[in-house]
């Protein structure tokens, strides 16, 4: 195994790798999201409450985004380390990243 230095080049490839995966990862998460929060919770105007988008905005919003706020953050944080896991065990034409131990720490 030869060790090469870290280019401009191959931080991009690996920067692109990642974010590609990312995108595949969480674009199914997003449309379903978009589907929940526009079809299931926002209201749709009737003839008995013809603005019935006046109605989002209630006193439980900050509660929900309360609730929503984390819940999201966890799952975009599991989804980059899904991403990243995935894009550390890519093959690229010149190069591939490899996790190994640091021989001075294991000498201890």
């Amino acid at each position: 195994m030869t060790t090469v230095k870290i280019t401009f080049l191959r931080a991009l490839k690996f920067w692109w790798s990642f974010t590609w995966r990312t995108l595949v990862i969480s674009f199914p998460i997003y449309v379903l999201g978009m589907y929940r929060l526009f079809v299931w919770l926002a209201p749709f105007p009737t003839r008995v409450n013809p603005q019935a988008h006046a109605a989002l905005a209630s006193p439980h919003s900050a509660q929900i985004l309360a609730v929503v706020w984390p819940v999201v953050t966890v799952v975009s944080i599991i989804i980059q380390i899904v991403a990243v896991r995935w894009a550390l065990t890519t093959r690229w034409s010149d190069f591939r990243l490899q996790a190994v131990t640091d021989d001075q720490a294991t000498t201890v």
